[in-house]
């Protein structure tokens, strides 16, 4: 009745062991869980221990070793620069925050997560990512010059003709999807796209650059300063937002995904399933190019400025013509 988890973080199979080993200690009697790691960001260790449970979570700072002095520290820090918060976090807060960090760092709550619900219903996109491992799909309507994400779906182990028919039956008729999904299957003879237009979706084919479709959807996520149009005020908001409780996988994967340790231009494609919902958005930021943006009024006289200017030289240009054919 005692189980205990070492490493827990960087367990391969984590969440398997997890379900397989819970009934053992989940008895009417009791049974005890100990679980020993550092942090991994996107981990199951990481989401027990932030999560609401009932864990009794302890951290133990670097110092909890008496042998440990600042010098110590110090000199410890100077092998191994920022990884030092891996491996010595002084604080629950440094031993979230990971060499190389999150892929998404202006993703914010206050910035991104949009209280308003009203979408234009005559200008929505769905974009999807599809495997046996998961269907995620992504609802995102075009509201007063700014897309908004209104709706997802995040379903596991459904067939192709199970997951075309589910995304019918929420409405979807097309969709963004990813170039693999009209690979043939050598079974069957059919692709992943001619099963879901079978069902009555419409894939549309997009780029899958990985390196650039994640540049694409940070322009996405990139704050900007808006006005008001009631109040005259200036606020923090972005070019793609996401409805409060609508989009929750969305929102997980985009705080908990990491950059790839090799590669800071892309997302870590590990731990795999926060990914899914990741992908399908990055589908639509190639799908869906970014709006351009309306030119201010000072942008506009100055192009009127310019104009005038080109006329005026023009117009000395022709009377000097005139002048030397004279």
């Amino acid at each position: 009745n005692l189980l205990i988890l070492d490493e827990w973080a960087f367990q391969q199979f984590a969440k398997e062991i997890w379900l397989s080993a819970y009934p053992t200690i989940n008895r009417p009697t009791g049974g005890k869980v100990i679980g020993l790691s550092t942090i991994d960001r996107g981990t199951l260790f990481e989401e027990l221990y932030t999560g609401d449970n009932d864990f009794n979570k302890i951290f133990l700072p670097w110092y909890s070793d008496p042998r440990r002095t600042q010098e110590w520290y110090e000199n410890t820090k100077r092998d191994l620069g920022d990884s030092i918060m891996q491996e010595y976090p002084a604080t629950v807060e440094e031993a979230l925050t990971i060499p190389g960090g999150s892929f998404f760092p202006e993703f914010k709550q206050h910035i991104h997560i949009n209280d308003d619900p009203s979408i234009d219903k005559n200008a929505v996109w769905y974009s999807l990512d599809y495997g046996l491992d998961m269907l995620a799909v992504l609802g995102i309507s075009l509201y007063k010059g700014h897309y908004k994400a209104f709706d997802e779906i995040h379903e596991s182990g459904l067939l192709a003709s199970e997951a075309a028919k589910l995304c019918y039956s929420r409405g979807i008729r097309k969709a963004f999807a990813p170039p693999d999904l009209w690979d043939k299957n050598r079974h069957t003879g059919k692709s992943t796209a001619e099963i879901f237009q079978e069902n009555g979706i419409q894939l549309t084919k997009v780029d899958n650059s990985f390196e650039g479709g994640c540049i694409n959807l940070k322009e996405y996520l990139k704050p900007i300063e808006v006005m008001d149009e009631q109040t005259g005020q200036m606020y923090l908001t972005a070019n793609l937002t996401f409805v409060k409780d609508a989009c929750s996988n969305a929102v997980r994967c985009l705080r908990k995904i990491q950059k790839d340790k090799n590669n800071p231009n892309v997302y870590a494609k590990e731990p795999h399933d926060l990914t899914h919902i990741v992908d399908a958005l990055r589908y639509f930021s190639t799908g869906r190019p970014m709006l351009r943006k309306e030119p201010t009024e000072a942008e506009l006289y100055k192009q009127h400025r310019y104009e005038q200017t080109v006329e005026a030289i023009a117009g000395k240009i022709d009377n000097l013509n005139s002048f030397l054919k004279y």
